[in-house]
């Protein structure tokens, strides 16, 4: 029985001094808003200077190997895609042509429809205008 009042014993002590310390450190490290805020602040900013920092030296180390694919690429791409643009225009040109020439023949027609039936829809306005301009001068 005196070993079970000495652990419960023990236990107090414990939990009593772990409570005093707590309460302790808790008054002592409690920040104001404003403190905490700042604190928050400092830590954003000196993340964000060094992931400034980081992208620097990523890019430091590589430029030269993007400078150097850069121009295998227009190396090895360039001579081809002005043989394919010689070679379209050699297939597309006289097609070209033929589809400019084919379009005017089917939209010609509708053109001068077009122009006809807009110059009617005018016509009638200028006479009717021209009437009231008289009508009014009387």
């Amino acid at each position: 029985m005196a070993r079970g009042l000495f652990v419960i014993g023990l236990g107090f002590l414990a939990a009593g001094s772990s409570s005093v310390c707590l309460a302790q450190v808790g008054d002592s490290s409690k920040l104001t808003r404003e403190e905490w805020q700042s604190r928050v602040n400092a830590n954003r900013e000196r993340l964000e200077e060094r992931r400034e920092e980081m992208k620097r030296e990523r890019e430091k180390q590589l430029a030269p190997k993007r400078e150097e694919l850069r121009l295998d690429r227009e190396k090895r791409i360039e001579p081809k895609q002005e043989e394919l643009r010689v070679d379209r225009e050699k297939r597309l040109g006289p097609k070209q042509e033929e589809l400019k020439l084919d379009r005017e023949e089917r939209l010609g027609p509708k053109q001068e429809e077009i122009k006809r039936d807009r110059e009617e829809r005018i016509e009638p306005k200028r006479e009717d205008l021209e009437r009231s301009k008289q009508q009014n001068m009387r």
